[in-house]
This record gives structure tokens, sequence and C-alpha cells, in this order.
């Protein structure tokens, strides 16, 4: 039997992938590894719709997926809205290399040029 066209696990399989019907949720949002990722925080419209349409490949993307929609997609060291995806970072808030941890806890959103000049400090 097909998936494409029919519901599994409240997802409608199409064209591909996965997607979660405006109707059953209220608003846009994308299923990955079983986990459905909701995009209704998410203030700017290409980030929105970036995250919706991306497909994480892996455990890791996708618990970065779910911290970029956590912090409503603003940045943890500028405050400022990150505009795409490819323009996302994760950054350890205390480094990995002062003994700091992978916790989700420990892990926030920023833009990559952000977290490029925070190097390995703890704050900017």
């Amino acid at each position: 039997m097909s998936k494409t066209g029919t519901f599994y696990n409240k997802a409608l399989f199409q064209n591909g992938k996965y997607e979660i019907p405006k109707h059953l949720v209220g608003e846009p949002s994308v299923v990955a590894h079983n986990t459905i990722v909701s995009v209704k925080d998410i203030k700017c419209a290409s980030l929105a719709e970036d995250i919706r349409t991306y497909e994480p490949t892996s455990k890791y993307r996708l618990r970065n997926l779910k911290i970029l929609v956590r912090d409503k997609g603003i940045c943890g060291l500028c405050k400022e809205p990150i505009q795409r995806l490819k323009d996302f970072n994760i950054d350890h808030i205390i480094p990995k290399s002062v003994g700091g941890s992978n916790a989700y806890d420990n892990l926030q959103a920023t833009h990559r040029k952000c977290n490029h000049l925070k190097g390995c400090n703890q704050s900017l």
C-alpha cells in the first residue's frame, strides 16, 4: 500500500515528505524522526518556511532544529532574529573547552557570525 496521500501518524505523506495538515495543529509544522516541530512562534516568515520545508537527516540536526524553535528564531548572543536556516548555528553557552556539556539547556541558537565572534569565550 502506498503512503502517498494517506495519513501516517497524523502526518500526510506527499511529494516524498511528511507534512502536518494545518487543521490538525493550527500552524505549519514539519515531522522528522517521529517528532512534530511547530513553527508558530517563529516571527520571521523566511525562517519559518525554511524550517517547515527542512528535512533533518539525523537526530543531531533534529535537536538543533528543536533548539532553534525553542529559542523562537532569535540569536542568543545579539538578540536579533535569525533570517534563514543557512545563517543559523548552535552555540554552547558554557564552552566545552571550559567544561560545558552538550546538554539541551547549555545550547542556544545563534547567527553563524555571532557564534564565530564569540569563539571559546563565555560571553561576547
